[in-house]
């Protein structure tokens, strides 16, 4: 997972340490909101578009998921974000 956070500081973690982080910090807090903003598919690829706000503080960004359909089931296989404001996420949360 590669990232910008505010300032242009590149993030980049393994998708294991994310994985991990993600089950023990809960993202909401009080006032998340996400809405998907694009999505093409082509065949048994697709990338998304998601925008994220207020997932950890006032901390927003957006998320660019690669997903690739495996056997009839769709995985996202990368993920790329950028903030769009707010302070930064926590380490390991964006």
């Amino acid at each position: 997972m590669f990232g910008l956070e505010a300032g242009d500081e590149l993030e980049n973690m393994p998708i294991r340490d994310f994985i991990n982080f993600a089950s023990t910090t809960p993202a909401d807090s009080g006032a998340y909101q996400g809405r998907i903003v694009s999505v093409t598919q082509i065949g048994d690829a697709c990338v998304a578009v998601v925008a994220v706000d207020g997932a950890y503080g006032d901390s927003s960004y957006a998320d660019f998921l690669s997903l690739l359909r495996i056997s009839g089931v769709w995985k996202i296989v990368n993920k790329n974000h950028v903030s769009t404001g707010g302070a930064s996420a926590p380490e390991g949360a964006r």
